[in-house]
């Protein structure tokens, strides 16, 4: 015989996996987006949207290929120091 779920038991095991702090939490951000009306339409059908970035340069794209590699040079040195101890 097959598992009837009633829509009662879906929002009690909904209601069950989070804790009170969490439900609180959410309640006070949604609350928080919509008295700055984060959720209304007709704000976003009438706000201009600033030019988008241009696309990098190949000039840049070798720059941040080399500020990458400095990086991840930096975090394999750090990580090996503090992997000694000291």
């Amino acid at each position: 015989m097959a598992v009837q779920w009633t829509q009662k038991d879906v929002e009690h095991l909904i209601a069950s996996k989070f804790s009170l702090d969490d439900k609180l939490y959410a309640e006070v951000a949604l609350n928080i987006a919509m008295d700055h009306r984060i959720f209304d339409e007709d704000g976003a059908k009438s706000t201009l949207w600033q030019q988008v970035a241009q696309p990098a340069s190949n000039e840049q794209m070798v720059q941040y290929q080399t500020l990458e590699r400095l990086v991840k040079n930096i975090t394999k040195i750090a990580l090996r120091w503090i992997g000694r101890g000291t």
